[in-house]
């Protein structure tokens, strides 16, 4: 992994001024990156004596502790989710048995309504008369 600096977290890590950074830059004895950072590595081609490990491992454990952090909350808001989403799954295959134990019984209820009918148990109500409904409205009154 590259590790790349800003200009003036570069200058504190060489001990000099960030104008003294700016006047190597622009002679061309330092690069920078294109988002204009310098690379370690770079600044240490061109102050070899400096030490900087130390505060770079610094400041990536900084970065990495918060990163833990960060990662262990989102690790247990998903443990979270996935509890909830198998508490649902679990209601709603609960509800798909019920569903299913109902219409098995509507088919049986069904059955026997149609040996009924079959049977004449039950009377047919499209053969009853119908003239003896009256008449409604003026239209059809004689």
């Amino acid at each position: 992994m590259k590790n790349i600096v800003s200009i003036t977290k570069a200058a504190k890590l060489a001990g000099v001024s960030r104008t003294t950074l700016y006047d190597k830059l622009n002679n061309g004895e330092l690069s920078k990156t294109p988002n204009g950072k310098i690379d370690v590595s770079e600044l240490l081609r061109v102050y070899p004596n400096i030490e900087i490990k130390e505060e770079l491992d610094n400041s990536n454990n900084s970065n990495i502790d918060t990163l833990n952090t960060t990662l262990q909350t989102d690790n247990e808001l998903l443990k979270t989710e996935i509890r909830f989403l198998k508490e649902k799954v679990l209601m709603l295959e609960n509800t798909i048995e019920e569903i299913k134990k109902d219409k098995e019984e509507y088919r049986v209820d069904k059955k026997v309504f149609r040996d009924l009918a079959e049977q004449k148990l039950i009377p047919d109500l499209s053969a009853m008369d119908n003239t003896e409904q009256k008449k409604k409205g003026w239209f059809f009154r004689r």
